[in-house]
């Protein structure tokens, strides 16, 4: 018979003291019994968080000069990345798991500052002074937008793309071109290690802690890097639920990314194949010419500081240049030009004439 059928028992009997008894102390024995979980799980949560400062502080100078190598490797090797033509094709993934196919166009000079980015939807060009976007939706009529280069925004999440930034993009927030040279690697070198160990193939993988704006919540980062690929990420990891896995290949001496994906717990996700056309050679000045960006005048906005969309002109294709003007004829002088010729030739046939008849006598 079970402890708990005697109690019962002594219940149905009526016996009301002991009864009392017996559930005062098996409430006691309960009591000790949480107290003590909560007592383990306290010691537990110490004990973890102390091996966690314990890794971060047991990494040697010696790593901590590799991991510093590694990403002065990583940072070279995008850098490189100068100038290319590239398409890449494949899908994006929503947080509601919608796939949409993705087709977008990039040409880039990154030492003159242009940047060219085509999809079904948008064209962008940004150059050293201006930021266009021309809209082609088939919903509405195509408008362009231009914005100064600082004042650059981002036009569609999904589509924003800055090639030195792939193997850390994400289709969620905000992406503009450039972001790897002006904002990522500034912070490259400012993140919290964690933890840094050696793993077979010559993959250094580490941990940190993100070097992130004011506001924002804590990240923890896990990349590995492969020598192989002068220490490009070949995987990363976020503490936000998020993995991705890049290719490289090797284009006129230069890493460049040749498959990135994306898999998250909340949903969204990337599948994307780049297929590049040039690397590090010079691209079509046609790519870049901002009246080549549309076949037709339509209007161009700007977007004042208050946040009024004004019309300042139109935007389209160069007009073509006038036909040549037929030049003016002078006929009187052609017609005294002719008649004189043909009396200088009259007279040298004559005076041929005269000579062989005189010579003939």
């Amino acid at each position: 018979m079970s402890f708990l059928e005697v109690v019962l028992i002594m219940c149905y009997q009526e016996n009301s003291n002991l009864c009392a008894v017996v559930i005062t102390l098996t409430l006691n024995s309960t009591m000790k019994i949480i107290t003590h979980c909560f007592q383990q799980i306290f010691l537990f949560i110490v004990l973890f968080s102390h091996c966690n400062m314990i890794t971060a502080e047991e990494i040697t100078p010696s790593m901590k000069k590799k991991v510093e190598m590694a990403f002065h490797g990583m940072d070279d090797s995008l850098l490189r990345i100068n100038s290319g033509i590239c398409r890449i094709v494949g899908h994006t993934t929503d947080s509601a798991r919608n796939k949409k196919d993705e087709n977008i166009f990039i040409a880039f000079d990154y030492s003159k500052k242009f940047y060219r980015c085509d999809n079904e939807i948008i064209r962008s060009l940004l150059t050293h002074e201006y930021y266009y976007e021309i809209w082609t939706s088939e919903y509405y009529s195509p408008t362009a937008e231009r914005y100064p280069f600082a004042e650059r925004r981002i036009a569609s999440m999904l589509h924003m793309v800055d090639i030195q930034l792939i193997p850390f993009y994400s289709p969620i927030g905000v992406h503009l071109q450039y972001d790897y040279q002006e904002k990522h690697r500034k912070r490259l070198f400012l993140h919290k290690l964690l933890l840094a160990d050696e793993l077979p193939n010559n993959i250094l993988h580490i941990k940190f802690e993100m070097n992130r704006d004011p506001g924002y919540q804590s990240v923890q980062a896990e990349y590995w890097l492969s020598k192989k690929y002068d220490y490009l990420p070949v995987h990363t990891e976020y503490s936000f639920g998020c993995q991705c896995d890049i290719s490289w290949k090797n284009i006129n001496h230069t890493w460049v990314p040749e498959t990135y994906s994306q898999k998250s717990d909340h949903g969204y996700g990337v599948e994307w194949k780049i297929d590049w056309e040039s690397v590090n050679e010079p691209v079509p000045h046609k790519y870049f010419d901002v009246t080549l960006l549309t076949d037709e005048e339509i209007p161009l906005y700007t977007t004042l500081e208050s946040g009024e969309s004004v019309k300042i002109g139109k935007f389209g294709p160069k007009p073509a240049p006038p036909p040549p003007l037929r030049p003016h004829v002078n006929w009187v002088g052609r017609f005294l030009m002719i008649a004189g010729t043909i009396m200088i030739i009259i007279s040298i046939i004559k005076k041929i004439y005269d000579w062989r008849v005189k010579r003939n006598k």
